[in-house]
């Protein structure tokens, strides 16, 4: 192995070459100063984020054998299930207070039907408007029984 690149959890990359001065000094003019670190413990060159993709490209270019490990993905719980949808809260549908008096409700189902029913939208407006009447009407029932939806 000639090089090696290694991403983190962050995306930024590390790499471990053969040392090659010429190298060194095109990883100097390809990564400015504030985007990578030199670690003499680990004898690795830190590149950050914004520069990696660069650097393994020079490193491919460069080095005929080069090895680039991604960061390993843990295993993950599968995704929760969806949530099924909840009721519409009726007071929200007829776009009422909680602690509106029945005489407003049925003055909104009155003033929303005028506006929703389907026998005044056009033919393609039609189907969107029975549901939204539907809904108006589950919603005012519901309020005038006291139950919730």
């Amino acid at each position: 192995m000639a090089a090696r690149a290694e991403y983190d959890v962050l995306g930024n990359l590390s790499i471990q070459f053969r040392y090659d001065a010429e190298f060194v000094a095109v990883l100097k003019e390809a990564v400015p100063s504030q985007y990578r670190s030199w670690r003499p413990t680990t004898k690795q060159w830190h590149i950050d984020l914004v520069y990696a993709r660069r650097v393994v490209n020079l490193l491919c270019e460069w080095f005929s054998d080069v090895d680039v490990i991604p960061y390993p993905r843990y295993r993950r719980d599968p995704d929760p299930p969806p949530l099924r949808p909840s009721a519409p809260d009726p007071y929200a549908v007829l776009h009422l207070r909680t602690t509106a008096p029945p005489e407003l409700v049925d003055a909104s189902v009155r003033c929303l039907a005028r506006i929703n029913h389907p026998d005044t939208k056009p033919e393609a407006e039609r189907t969107q408007a029975t549901r939204t009447m539907q809904a108006i009407n589950v919603a005012a029932d519901a309020i005038r029984t006291g139950s919730r939806l």
